[in-house]
């Protein structure tokens, strides 16, 4: 409740109220707040107030996400592992060093740098998993170099919005 807080009390001015009396308010919040009991991981309870306070703001806020969006990235929220949460977020620092024709593309071989401490079929596997959501893209060469190194890795844009908006609470 108190991260909660911190998020409302920074959206000031942007929050309508009457939302909490829709349907819609209370299924997404009962989503999150399912989250909150089962995890006491930060990055779960920091998403899941970012995920209610995005449903309070005003409809005509541009940063505003649909229902749809919403309903679909807390199940994702839900679904993904922590390890899968990290290697979404080096996806965009590592996206975000690239040059601007490839902003959103890199190899495998780069985004290992972030996680010399695990092993490539792990890292591999986290993406796996982030690709089951189409939060990025995994694309596999003619021709294979050992440990994954040269498979192209693609942030979508709904991973892009998923790390920014609610785990970064970017908004």
């Amino acid at each position: 409740m108190d991260i909660l807080g911190e998020k409302l009390n920074s959206l000031e001015g942007r929050i309508d109220v009457d939302i909490v009396d829709k349907d819609d308010f209370s299924e997404l919040f009962k989503s999150c707040y399912l989250i909150i009991i089962r995890s006491q991981r930060e990055e779960k309870l920091r998403a899941a107030a970012n995920f209610i306070a995005n449903l309070l703001l005003k409809t005509d806020d541009p940063a505003k996400s649909s229902y749809t969006e919403l309903d679909h990235l807390v199940r994702c929220l839900d679904t993904l592992s922590i390890g899968a949460i990290g290697v979404l977020g080096a996806c965009l620092r590592v996206g975000s060093t690239a040059p601007m024709s490839k902003r959103e593309t890199f190899q495998f071989e780069q985004l290992r740098t972030e996680f010399e401490d695990l092993e490539p079929s792990l890292v591999m596997s986290l993406l796996s998993e982030l690709r089951s959501m189409n939060l990025v893209a995994i694309q596999e060469p003619g021709i294979r170099t050992a440990d994954y190194g040269n498979y192209l890795i693609e942030l979508t844009p709904i991973g892009r919005r998923f790390i920014e908006r609610f785990i970064q609470g970017r908004f």
